[in-house]
């Protein structure tokens, strides 16, 4: 939280994508982020509400959807994986 200020567009959303819903009907909430970086580049978060989750343990979710921690590839012009 130091340094220059960064520009963000945030948008919320409901889960029916209906712009007449009522705020108050239970359903899926979304939102997403985007923040401008200094550099150019930009990074994105999403978020949603679910009242459930869709797995009975972690090792189940890991399964599911690996997650991997990736370092930058060196080499000139190799992006990121």
């Amino acid at each position: 939280m130091q340094g220059q200020t960064v520009d963000a567009t945030v948008r919320f959303s409901n889960g029916a994508g209906n712009p007449s819903q009522p705020d108050n009907v239970p359903d899926v909430r979304g939102m997403a982020v985007t923040f401008q970086l200094p550099d150019g580049s930009r990074t994105d978060i999403s978020a949603q509400s679910v009242p459930r989750f869709p797995f009975s343990t972690p090792g189940a979710f890991i399964e599911a959807h690996p997650v991997f921690a990736h370092a930058p590839d060196r080499r000139p012009g190799r992006p990121r994986r």
